[in-house]
């Protein structure tokens, strides 16, 4: 099982404690895809047989609060350090199944936290209204607990209870962020 990139919306706002010194607060949705390759779900002692799995997308919510040390290289343009926490809450949807079994089963969710750090960078576009900004940021997953994670989750196929794996943990969560505001 693996997790491919997406796309993310959001909302958030920054008010400047100094000149070099910002405060985000953010809120962002995801949709994580997910890939199933064959056995992918497969618990040692309940095969699956030729059984493939479509797992819908991860629905990703977090809200986050990051520091941005703040250099001002001009009036429109500023470099920015990163050091922030989020938490993240996904729920993975019932998977589907074709194949040797009818496999249903329940949906999962899980909870954790996101240490991060990183550099970023804005510009104004039209000063003093809209702003133009770009980050770059690696996290580590922490403090992971949750359905998708804990021990094989049940499942039933054809009047037989069998259990399927769980969905892998994150290991670290990568983000490269575009995003567009305005000046208040």
């Amino acid at each position: 099982v693996s997790y491919a990139p997406s796309l993310t919306w959001g909302a958030y706002i920054r008010p400047e404690v100094t000149s070099w010194l910002g405060v985000r607060l953010y809120y962002r949705q995801e949709s994580i895809p997910v890939t199933v390759r064959r056995g992918g779900f497969e618990v040692p002692g309940y095969p699956l047989g030729d059984t493939d799995f479509h797992q819908p997308n991860l629905r990703l919510r977090s809200f986050g609060a990051r520091v941005e040390p703040t250099w001002v290289v001009n009036p429109r343009l500023r470099l920015m350090g990163i050091l922030g926490l989020a938490w993240l809450r996904h729920v993975a949807q019932e998977p589907s199944s074709s194949g040797d079994l009818h496999v249903q089963t329940a949906s999962r969710a899980a909870v954790e936290l996101n240490t991060m750090f990183g550099v970023g960078a804005s510009f104004e576009l039209l000063p003093d209204w809209v702003v133009l900004s770009a980050s770059v940021t690696y996290g580590i997953a922490t403090n992971r607990s949750g359905t998708a994670y804990e021990a094989p989750v049940q499942a039933f196929a054809n009047g037989e209870r069998l259990y399927l794996e769980t969905l892998p943990r994150f290991r670290s969560v990568s983000d490269v962020l575009l995003s567009l505001g305005f000046i208040l």
